[in-house]
């Protein structure tokens, strides 16, 4: 049976070990009991996840947990490992009173600027392999050279890699070493930046509320006055954006948070670069689809879709919106549609891919909703081997 498929199984172990009735676990969520019974019975595979953050929630276990997220990024499967990025950010010589024991010549800023460059890009196209194998000489070296600003965004790509790997504890620490390296760049854009990542962590550990607080703080940190700088806009408008996933969760109308990054958006006028990331209006355009989605308005979803440039998106990026687009066209019983552009978005980005639960739960859910055999299925199936 597939990981996806026991989502039912991992919730009804934890609710029967704190000896919780299905009655009870939903009042704890918040939710209708029907919801309990059908994921407990397999009769729903794909939840909303916002309600895979509830049931988190009331059972005080991981959203990663649930979802069964494993490590799938090892030696078996796409030849890297994460043990030197966890000893890296577990050194012991970096707590406060330890000698750092750093000998040599420090590479340059150049050099730690240049390694940043080939990390970053290849996280964004989703070749990471390459960057699991080059992060932690690369955060090594960019402490020895106490450059500052290039080790908060190194510490960045680590929150993100781990999270998604489903080791949160790894992705937490990552960004506390990341914002205290931005507090010692002395740029508070970049610093401000860094909550958006900590808001991320946040909200795949189920802290919803407190994820969207943070993003929140950052953005309010930030938030420009008359004459603000490009980056300030462009870093403002990607905290407003971040605290969009954790607003599905807490109830909290999105367009608060849309509509000033629209506007921001529309300030800047076309794609940003802001550190590793960019904003601009497909960013905005991008959270639309994604806060569609979740609310299953699945003709909202691809109308925002339809005002997002591909050409302004990175392999992980245009994965991601692809999923979504997916998940809308499923919505509304377009199977075949589904199929073909969930295909798309592993083909672009396999490993990032690989990595979502939810691409997993669509895949599931159009094999059993396909009627037909097809060579669309076959070439999905490569991507999610039994």
């Amino acid at each position: 049976m597939g990981e996806v498929s026991t989502i039912g199984q991992r919730i009804r172990r934890l609710r029967e070990e704190q000896k919780l009735s299905q009655q009870e676990l939903a009042d704890r969520a918040g939710l209708d009991i029907s919801t309990i019974v059908k994921l407990e019975n397999g009769l729903r595979r794909n939840p909303r996840g916002t309600t895979v953050l509830q049931i988190a929630n009331a059972l005080d276990a991981e959203p990663a947990t649930l979802l069964g997220k494993t490590e799938r990024m090892g030696a078996d499967r796409d030849g890297a490992r994460i043990q030197a990025v966890r000893d890296v950010l577990l050194d012991p010589d970096q707590l406060p009173g330890f000698e750092n024991d750093d000998t040599g010549e420090p590479a340059t800023t150049a050099d730690v600027k240049q390694m940043l460059k080939f990390i970053g890009d290849r996280y964004w196209r989703g070749e990471w392999g390459p960057v699991i194998a080059q992060l932690p000489a690369a955060i090594g070296e960019a402490r020895h050279a106490e450059a500052h600003a290039e080790l908060a965004q190194l510490y960045e790509i680590a929150t993100y890699l781990m999270g998604h790997m489903g080791r949160l504890d790894l992705a937490w620490t990552a960004v506390e070493r990341a914002m205290m390296a931005a507090v010692r760049s002395n740029d508070q854009v970049l610093w401000a930046t860094m909550h958006s990542a900590a808001s991320w962590v946040l909200l795949h550990q189920a802290r919803v509320e407190q994820a969207e607080k943070i993003a929140g703080k950052g953005a309010d940190v930030i938030r420009p006055q008359y004459g603000g700088s490009k980056n300030q806009i462009a870093a403002y408008g990607n905290l407003l954006l971040a605290a969009v996933a954790p607003a599905l969760s807490t109830g909290t109308d999105v367009s608060e948070y849309l509509r000033p990054a629209k506007a921001a958006a529309t300030e800047l006028g076309s794609r940003t670069p802001i550190y590793l990331t960019v904003f601009g209006p497909t960013s905005v355009a991008l959270q639309a689809l994604y806060a569609n989605t979740t609310l299953h308005e699945p003709a909202k979803a691809l109308a925002a879709s339809r005002e997002v440039n591909p050409d302004d998106l990175w392999a992980i990026s245009r994965g991601w919106m692809d999923m979504n687009v997916a998940q809308a066209h499923m919505e509304r019983g377009h199977v075949k549609a589904a199929a073909s552009v969930l295909l798309s978005a592993a083909r672009r980005a396999p490993v990032f891919v690989r990595h979502q639960v939810q691409a997993r739960a669509l895949f599931e859910e159009v094999r059993r909703k396909e009627r037909s055999h097809t060579d669309t299925l076959d070439k999905l199936a490569t991507y999610w081997p039994e």
